[in-house]
């Protein structure tokens, strides 16, 4: 993130920025209205940096170590070794963040749904339609269906998983059927 100084900004002031920050991010009521604040603050790449963190903080907690982290992640070890300290040093907010995502996966079943409903290209997928148009028009259906028709999707689904050949979209095609 890039820094300006177009004057000095008293500790009190930044203190109070600050202090102003975390009761928005606090104020946020659902998932979809945190991924929304956090889309429109953060680049993708920011948060997928912050989301890693966050596993590799998880991993730590379970006792994994460095070499399986960087396998499992692709990160570096600087990157986990800095993960390590926060969490030898004071490591509080990430505890309590692993342990309240742990209770909430216990209660739900997150199936595809990614950092938003329809994951991270949720705005490409809404500038070009035409693109995505199979896998919206699925989700559609999928939406509308009865019982009748939806035992009928899962039928072809099982065709396509007994032929050798899986096409790349295979796998969210299933996620969607399976709901």
């Amino acid at each position: 993130m890039a820094k300006f100084h177009s004057r000095k900004i008293s500790q009190s002031e930044k203190d109070g920025m600050i202090f102003k920050f975390c009761k928005a991010v606090a104020s946020l009521k659902t998932e979809q209205e945190a991924a929304e604040f956090l889309r429109d603050l953060l680049s993708a790449q920011e948060i997928e940096m912050l989301a890693v963190r966050l596993k590799i903080a998880e991993l730590l907690d379970k006792g994994n170590n460095y070499g399986e982290i960087r396998k499992r992640l692709n990160v570096s070890p600087g990157t986990i070794a800095r993960v390590n300290e926060w969490l030898s040093i004071s490591g509080q907010g990430y505890r309590t963040a692993l342990v309240r995502t742990k209770e909430e996966e216990k209660k739900e079943n997150y199936g595809d749904l990614g950092f938003l409903v329809g994951g991270w290209d949720h705005g490409v997928k809404r500038r070009y339609p035409m693109y995505y148009w199979p896998e919206l028009l699925l989700k559609e259906i999928m939406k509308s269906a009865n019982q009748r028709e939806k035992k009928k999707m899962q039928k072809v689904l099982e065709t396509i998983e007994a032929s050798k050949i899986k096409f790349p979209l295979y796998s969210q095609l299933k996620k969607i059927i399976r709901k």
